[in-house]
């Protein structure tokens, strides 16, 4: 009997770091729902995982709510330059807090038990019981994600 292969939603999916987890995901064998609304991100990066059964694409922003079943969370999505940072920093702030509450809030709802989370290239920041900030030259993340919870309740979230 075959295993069920894990399956992953990607944010920012098409997006730089996005793209190249969701290529680590496929070649592990994994399953992949990619969201993005391609505010940075490039169907470019992606293109050759479109008809491929352990890949699906949903155009979406993620400052809207979403509700899709899957074993874990990588949440990606935010605006990838600076100069987008500075041309709409409403919009940058909506996605930040916005789509990462909606990805949280998702994760409770079909109690998914790990999320993870983009880092910036000096510091990671988690939520395990206690907030913990780290020195960026101390992680082993090829892909600058890592898990902000690991509970067999999900997040606590109200």
């Amino acid at each position: 009997m075959s295993k069920t292969p894990i399956r992953n939603i990607v944010t920012g999916g098409a997006g730089f770091l996005g793209s190249h987890l969701v290529e680590k995901l496929i070649n592990n064998g994994e399953e992949v729902i990619c969201i993005d609304n391609f505010s940075s991100g490039n169907e470019k990066n992606i293109e050759h995982w479109i008809n491929d059964s352990r890949f699906s694409l949903i155009r979406h922003d993620i400052e809207e709510p979403i509700e899709i079943k899957a074993d874990r969370i990588w949440h990606l999505a935010c605006s990838a330059s600076t100069a987008k940072y500075q041309k709409d920093p409403i919009k940058t702030s909506k996605t930040n807090f916005i789509g990462t509450l909606n990805m949280l809030q998702l994760s409770k709802k079909v109690k998914q038990h790990s999320i993870s989370i983009f880092e910036n290239k000096h510091l990671k920041c988690s939520f395990n019981n206690l907030f913990t900030i780290e020195p960026f030259s101390k992680l082993a993340s090829n892909f600058a994600v890592f898990p902000i919870f690991n509970s067999s309740e999900g997040p606590k979230i109200k």
